[in-house]
């Protein structure tokens, strides 16, 4: 059975089972309906309550305007009249109190409202904190919170220029927030308000909300009204009826969808191990040794066809592919791009497999050094893929002549070549050092820079011994330089060698002198 089957089954009972169980009368046709319409009666309770809020406003800023006209008739500095008409205005009003002061600030009066009560009058600093920010209003009349001892107080204030330059310029109206003033907003507005601190309001904002978003789980909803500046400066909790609905996540019907959708998907999960994930734990271990032992040539196995299968087919040809890339690259890694001959790492790792296998036989190896003579000269006459040409040359010159399967001839700098052989007699090694340096010369290749000859040559240097204890081929390819560059000392175009550490080197002579011991090389 393919995986895109069992996963549509999977999906499709467990939705049957969880719309079957309950959710979708309940949580789609049931409750959104209830919620809605709790909503629209939530909603209608915020529209009261601010109606409520603007019509304490425009009674706060009717009474100030009031007061500023009774003040507007007396043209004189009748205080004691005004004072009478202001009580009387104050005694007939729903605040507490109002407040009246002259233009330079020398004369202040605060007359008791209806709803005055003596436990909670204004002291003198705070009646100078409220005509402070009355006077700090950018125009009137002008309505806003200002923080008493005995709590918030929403006031409302007008100015009156007298022209006479005397008597009351500002007047001030002043309800003091407190649970007798919520009182009367709740008998007003019809609800049941309740005053509430700022760390109350928090608390109440972040209760869970019922599924109309307004109220809370606990019926309740939070009522802030803004101060001028536009922040929160009071703020109350509304209770609410109870809700019709039941919007809790464990009630029975959930209960038993929940116990059901528990069941049907123990059994997805187990036929998910069984078809799926251990078969994927498998594949992820095998992966890892493959990637551990760098055993490309390994497979992934699964025995079915379906899409996991298919990715396993898809795996098994990726690895194909990177078991044929690594092969090339490392042949890459190890071969010089120019002459096609083993580069530095490749003389390396040879080198360093053949030198302790000589050491154990006792065989004697050479290593021999190879330089082509002026050749930074050669390339800024003649330009470097001219230079790139004389390389390929002379790397063809010591592959044909050092070709048996032991020798090793890398290409090891610019200009610079190594030869390393094994069990070569020591005449032996002379003479076909002494061959690849004539046959490079035998080119016939122009060199302006080479005035003693005219043509291309190169320099060598040959150093031979049996691997010991004593001798590393670290120490062997410092002597072998050392030869070289005696050779190019003392004139170029010719080789030299030694069979001791220090001293002892001694030029190549001509390769008609030497006999080549049993044949060829």
């Amino acid at each position: 059975m393919r995986l895109a089957w069992k996963a549509a089954a999977l999906i499709l009972i467990n939705v049957v089972i969880t719309f079957a169980a309950g959710l979708l009368a309940r949580n789609f046709i049931l409750n959104p309906e209830l919620a809605q319409v709790e909503r629209s009666n939530d909603e209608k309770v915020l529209r009261q309550l601010n109606l409520v809020q603007e019509l304490v406003v425009v009674n706060l800023i009717d009474s100030v305007n009031r007061a500023r006209q009774i003040a507007s008739g007396i043209r004189e500095d009748h205080w004691q009249q005004y004072s009478v008409a202001i009580s009387y205005l104050a005694a007939n009003s729903d605040y507490d109190f109002v407040i009246s002061t002259s233009r330079n600030g020398d004369f202040a009066q605060v007359r008791p409202g209806r709803s005055f009560s003596l436990g909670e009058a204004p002291s003198s600093k705070e009646v100078e904190q409220i005509i402070s920010r009355a006077r700090a209003a950018d125009s009137y009349p002008y309505v806003d919170f200002v923080a008493l001892d005995e709590g918030p107080a929403m006031i409302a204030a007008q100015q009156l220029l007298h022209p006479y330059g005397k008597g009351p310029e500002l007047f001030i109206v002043a309800n003091q927030i407190n649970n007798a003033f919520t009182q009367r907003l709740s008998a007003f507005a019809g609800v049941d308000l309740r005053l509430t601190s700022v760390k109350e309001h928090t608390l109440i904002q972040q209760e869970p909300r019922a599924l109309s978003g307004i109220r809370s789980e606990s019926n309740t909803m939070h009522w802030a009204v803004n101060d001028a500046r536009g922040m929160p400066a009071v703020t109350f909790s509304v209770d609410l009826p109870p809700r019709s609905y039941d919007d809790k996540i464990l009630t029975p019907t959930l209960a038993i969808a929940l116990l059901f959708t528990l069941l049907m998907w123990s059994g997805a999960i187990w036929l998910l191990y069984r078809t799926l994930i251990r078969p994927m734990n498998m594949a992820s271990h095998t992966l890892q040794q493959i990637m551990n032992d760098q055993d490309y040539v390994r497979r992934l196995e699964y025995a079915h066809k379906d899409e996991f299968g298919r990715l396993i087919h898809f795996f098994n040809r990726l690895l194909d592919m990177v078991d044929r890339h690594t092969s090339e690259l490392e042949t890459l890694s190890l071969t010089d791009p120019l002459t096609d001959l083993n580069n530095r790492r490749a003389f390396d790792i040879q080198s360093q497999r053949f030198w302790p296998l000589a050491e154990r036989a006792e065989t004697r190896v050479a290593l021999l050094a190879f330089d082509i003579d002026h050749f930074k000269s050669y390339n800024d006459t003649y330009g470097h893929p001219a230079g790139d040409k004389v390389i390929q040359a002379f790397a063809g010159v010591l592959a044909g002549i050092f070709k048996r399967a032991s020798d090793v001839v890398a290409r090891v700098g610019g200009e610079e070549f190594l030869v390393l052989t094994q069990d070569s007699p020591r005449g032996a090694c002379q003479v076909l050092a002494h061959r690849a340096l004539q046959e490079l010369r035998d080119l016939r290749i122009e060199h302006e820079g080479n005035p003693s000859q005219g043509v291309v040559t190169a320099s060598a240097g040959i150093f031979h011994c049996v691997p010991d204890a004593n001798l590393t081929l670290e120490m062997a390819l410092n002597r072998v330089d050392e030869v070289l560059y005696e050779a190019k000392q003392t004139g170029r175009n010719r080789a030299m060698h030694s069979d001791a550490l220090v001293d002892g080197v001694s030029p190549v002579v001509s390769a008609e002198v030497i006999k080549l011991p049993g044949g060829k090389h």
